[in-house]
């Protein structure tokens, strides 16, 4: 099997995408954006909800594993209640993906040009610009991935040591602590194997190595699950392969929609053609891109038959895709070169500016507002626990009662002297285990929400009055409105141990 590249064009000395120096002027220029931007936004709701899990340290947790939750607990001791124990990792992970995708694309096809242009069109592609601003178990699993990817080559090069075998495994799990998703490696490196004849023995063993210390390394989750019903794996499949809202035609639609979309349809396209050409190819190097690129795709492809998914679930196939894409660039005709860049800068250029604008600076167009969803994750939260925080004082209640899990994580960053008095009772058996609410049994809550839920909170206690609304003003404008909800003698007994969608049918029938 040819493991060295076919001749290729010349560099071209006008392509800025093969120069060491444009690649490193765009990853200080998206790094120090990163910066900015951490500073200038909002902990969106999600990250309030990691960083809540931060503060109790756990073997694992109702949706994700540990990793996301450790690695900003270690940095709450250094950074305390900072932005910085938040953000700190996305942008120091993002550096690190960037220069590992160089590293492999220039190892891979021995090319300092290919090295150059791969990192520069990863550090351009937008689901990867975002990975590496906000803190999500994605934000390690990427970087673990493209580390992995890496070590598996060095093993599978003819002369590589198989000690690159070990740290295949140990990458991976490190990938499986941070999301369960990274498993999706072993199906990338199985269809390797089935596309390496003459060195199936040596990738069988290596995996073989590489899975076992990757469980031993996971198997803290393993215990955490087996003490909890199994719950988060549960919890996991019934969420990706049920539940399906829409019918599968439109599900798929959406998919690839989604797909196109993570990369720009110009760069997202170059990938499956790139890739869909590279599973027949006599090159190792390409059928080793292609087949992780495609192993992703269709596993989650398959997926979206099933349920309506994400569109961020399928990004990691875009880093094998994008090294394949940079090797292949010199064969693309000039027009896609240029209109893929363009698209590219153009659109970075314009999330750049547009991310951290003042709330409700964009136009509406027709009374649709373009803004909400920004506004919503990434501004008003401070006013938001100021109001919250106030009313509960002024309340007099025992605790404070919660309905969803991200904006009780935002409370909790931005209102630290609640987070003694915070309980979700629709989730919070099984996402926070070690809150234990029967403290509260017979006591008064004060509910907050934003929406009207008064059905919603009867059963929960045994007498409740509403308690009105609130405008909660920030940046001149009246921008969210707060239902607050007085309930009195709290019963434990009504809470849920389990979500309706992991609980056996034969339970949900008694």
């Amino acid at each position: 099997m040819d493991l060295h590249p076919i001749e290729k064009p010349a560099a071209n000395p006008r392509d800025l995408t093969s120069s060491a120096l444009w690649f490193w002027g765009m990853l200080i220029v998206t790094s120090l954006w990163r910066v900015i931007a951490a500073v200038r936004l909002d902990i969106c709701l999600d990250e309030g909800y990691y960083h809540y899990w931060s503060l109790f340290p756990q073997l694992s947790y109702f949706d994700h594993p540990p990793f996301t939750a450790w690695s900003m607990s270690l940095l709450g001791h250094l950074f305390g209640n900072s932005v910085w124990t938040v953000r700190f990792w996305p942008v120091v992970t993002a550096v690190a993906f960037a220069l590992t995708g160089r590293s492999l694309a220039a190892r891979m096809f021995e090319s300092h040009e290919a090295g150059n242009r791969a990192g520069f069109l990863l550090l351009l592609t937008p689901v990867f610009v975002g990975n590496g601003l906000l803190m999500t178990p994605d934000t390690f699993m990427a970087l673990f991935w493209a580390l992995a990817l890496y070590c598996t080559w060095r093993a599978v090069t003819p002369g590589g040591a198989f000690a690159w075998w070990f740290a295949t495994g140990l990458w991976v799990g490190l990938g499986l602590l941070a999301k369960y998703n990274m498993i999706l490696f072993f199906l990338g490196l199985g269809l390797f194997w089935l596309l390496a004849p003459g060195r199936r023995l040596s990738v069988f063993l290596g995996a073989l190595i590489s899975g076992a210390l990757a469980l031993l390394i996971f198997s803290p989750v393993l215990f955490w699950n087996s003490q909890h019903d199994w719950i988060s794996f549960r919890f996991q499949l019934s969420h990706g392969f049920s539940g399906n809202a829409q019918s599968a035609a439109n599900n798929i639609a959406y998919y690839i929609g989604g797909l196109l979309l993570l990369a720009t349809p110009l760069l997202g396209g170059l990938c499956f053609w790139s890739c869909g050409k590279g599973i027949y190819s006599t090159q190792q190097q390409k059928r080793f891109l292609a087949a992780f690129f495609w192993m992703v795709i269709l596993f989650f492809g398959y997926s979206s038959i099933k349920a309506s998914g994400q569109m961020n679930w399928a990004m990691l196939a875009f880093f094998s895709g994008i090294i394949l894409v940079a090797e292949d660039w010199p064969n693309y005709a000039c027009g896609w070169r240029c209109a893929t860049l363009s698209l590219l800068m153009g659109g970075d250029l314009l999330l750049m500016v547009y991310l951290p604008l003042p709330p409700r600076l964009p136009p509406m167009v027709k009374q649709f507002d373009f803004d909400e969803r920004r506004r919503h994750e990434f501004f008003g939260a401070e006013s938001i626990a100021q109001a919250v925080q106030s009313k509960f004082k002024e309340s007099g209640a025992d605790f404070l009662c919660i309905p969803s899990h991200q904006l009780f994580g935002r409370l909790s960053f931005y209102a630290p002297e609640l987070r003694g008095d915070l309980w979700e009772p629709p989730d919070g058996r099984y996402r926070y285990p070690w809150i234990d609410d029967k403290q509260w049994a017979g006591k008064t809550a004060l509910w907050v929400s934003q929406k009207q839920q008064k059905k919603d909170i009867n059963k929960y206690f045994q007498e409740v009055m509403d308690l009105g609304a609130v405008e909660v003003t920030f940046n001149g404008e009246d921008q969210w409105k707060l239902y607050f909800y007085e309930g009195k003698g709290y019963q434990p007994d009504e809470v849920p141990t389990s979500p309706a969608s992991v609980i056996p049918i034969a339970n949900k029938n008694r």
